[in-house]
């Protein structure tokens, strides 16, 4: 879109949403899509920025949008390129670290969710019961001071009804605020069922949600910087001037 327009110069993401639905690249009322399409224009700069790259489309206020440098630079083929390879590595670091944890043992993972508590801010956590494939713990969540019960559920399987069920049974049993399920996959059917019915509160971090969160809080992984140097457009505009 930006390209079709002459000195791409900042557009309003309204008169943006109504140009993409004239060229149906959009389905629906712009008025309506607008806010949606300034939300996700937000997301894709902040993903690239997270990344150390030059985002595509950059924000300049009062609902704004214009091309970002990268876009009339003679590397944006190569930082394209660039971008594909870290979407491509990140999925395949959370594909493998998800099918890591759902081999491990059973003291294996329950060390592993321990490690993920000490990052997340829990305290005071101590590991009570140990039945076939589940360890039990009690914990202080990060901004509370009140206990919760702590379930880490191993194996590769999905979490059956039982899983959920006596997690709060246990809850309950100990007058505990609320109870957080950790396993390395996700939800049955049943499970998700049980879930919905009243009770204590249940937070499942479970399956992908629960490797996005090791990662996030840096644990199983290993984050490095690459030097990735870009040519200073606007310095050297300034400087071969003339």
């Amino acid at each position: 879109m930006f390209a079709s327009i002459k000195g791409a110069q900042p557009m309003p993401v309204r008169q943006l949403a109504g140009m993409m639905r004239k060229r149906g690249l959009l389905d629906g009322d712009p008025e309506v899509l607008w806010p949606h399409l300034k939300a996700a224009l937000l997301g894709d700069e902040r993903s690239y920025k997270s990344l150390g790259l030059r985002p595509r489309i950059v924000y300049r206020g009062r609902d704004l949008f214009a091309p970002g440098p990268v876009a009339i630079s003679p590397t944006a083929a190569a930082e394209a390129e660039l971008a594909r390879a870290l979407s491509v590595m990140a999925v395949a670091t959370h594909r493998t670290l998800k099918d890591k944890i759902a081999s491990a043992s059973q003291a294996g993972f329950e060390r592993l969710v321990h490690a993920y508590l000490v990052s997340a801010g829990f305290r005071d956590i101590s590991w009570i019961k140990r039945v076939e494939g589940i360890s039990y713990a009690t914990a202080l969540p990060p901004e509370g001071a009140t206990l919760v019960l702590i379930s880490a559920r191993s194996g590769n399987a999905p979490v059956d009804r039982r899983g959920i069920g006596e997690l709060r049974v246990g809850v309950e049993a100990k007058q505990l605020l609320a109870g957080y399920l950790f396993a390395a996959r996700e939800l049955s059917a049943d499970a998700e069922r049980e879930l919905e019915r009243n009770g204590r509160s249940i937070t499942v971090v479970a399956g992908d949600a629960f490797v996005s969160a090791l990662l996030a809080s840096g644990v199983g992984v290993v984050t490095a910087a690459a030097p990735v140097r870009y040519v200073d457009d606007q310095l050297l505009s300034e400087l071969l001037a003339g």
